[in-house]
């Protein structure tokens, strides 16, 4: 099959930029023409919408509306995959799209890149940088050197967001 184009794209669907929102310009079988375009995924994190049959994520569909080319990966500033307002889109590697995410939920610290090191009984802090590898810190005695360590190289690091490690608020 082939990729979907930015020209067919646009024979089918309208995007607002200044909503986030797609909606139908054909109607056909239980699509009708104005209607708001696509369904949240099963786990509630993203619009998503069928196109001939292939399903595409809304925020993906929008960069192709916009610019013409899917990315390898697209980042939601505000951190909300539900928020695809053009100026909450961004093209970026996995790597900063990793830096702009709430604190884990099973993260146990509560401290993002700090955990508990149970064969050593001490703090570990690390990071990830541009590479995708993760940097070890340091392990630590009291857990404020460790979370110490992690601030220090964050400030360091390039592409971290104000959103990293927060915790997530509930929409």
């Amino acid at each position: 099959m082939q990729e979907l184009t930015q020209q067919e794209l646009k024979k089918v669907l309208n995007y607002s930029p200044n909503s986030g929102e797609f909606h139908w310009k054909i109607s056909s079988g239980s699509v009708a023409k104005g209607k708001i375009a696509g369904r949240t995924t099963s786990n509630s994190r993203y619009n998503q919408i069928s196109i001939y049959g292939t399903s595409y994520l809304a925020h993906r569909l929008a960069y192709l509306y916009m610019v013409g080319y899917f990315p390898i990966e697209i980042d939601h500033k505000d951190t909300n995959g539900l928020n695809n307002c053009w100026t909450n889109l961004r093209h970026a590697t996995p790597t900063i799209n990793k830096r702009n995410r709430h604190m884990p939920k099973n993260n146990t610290s509560g401290v993002t890149g700090v955990t508990w090191d149970k064969s050593r009984n001490k703090w570990k802090a690390f990071i990830s940088f541009t590479s995708g590898k993760s940097t070890n810190l340091g392990r630590f005695t009291r857990k404020e050197d460790a979370v110490a360590a992690r601030i220090s190289a964050i400030e360091i690091a390039k592409h971290y967001t104000s959103l990293h490690g927060s915790t997530k608020v509930e929409v």
